[in-house]
């Protein structure tokens, strides 16, 4: 269970990346703040363990406390609970977003990426 690092990557003026690598089960992502980035989309590449997934969590906080982290829905309304490779839109725009791994069988290996676009 340990806290992963993201890594930001600019990809032009308007959109970056942010990338969580090797991500194992009961794993945490570093938060990362992306107010200015409006439109951001998700997908997660390599191997789901059985029974694991990746849960999207956010906050209005610029340092939240365990307790102040909400999970993100996608534009239906659905929790972002992610357990294959398609990506998904994510609604809400919170100061700070961070993957979890949940569960999983210990085979879980995983990367969590964000594309980031600002509207301006």
């Amino acid at each position: 269970m340990a806290v992963v690092d993201p890594v930001v990557t600019q990809l032009d003026v308007k959109s970056i990346e942010v990338r969580w690598a090797a991500m194992v089960d009961n794993d945490t992502g570093g938060p990362v703040a992306l107010p200015q980035h409006a439109d951001k989309t998700v997908q997660v590449i390599g191997v789901f363990g059985v029974g694991g997934d990746v849960d999207l969590e956010g906050s209005t906080e610029t340092a939240p406390a365990s307790d102040e982290w909400g999970q993100l829905h996608d534009p239906q309304g659905t929790i972002i609970s992610i357990g294959d490779r398609l990506p998904l839109v994510i609604s809400e725009n919170t100061r700070t977003i961070r993957p979890v791994i949940a569960g999983g069988d210990g085979t879980t290996l995983l990367d969590v990426v964000i594309i980031a676009t600002a509207r301006v």
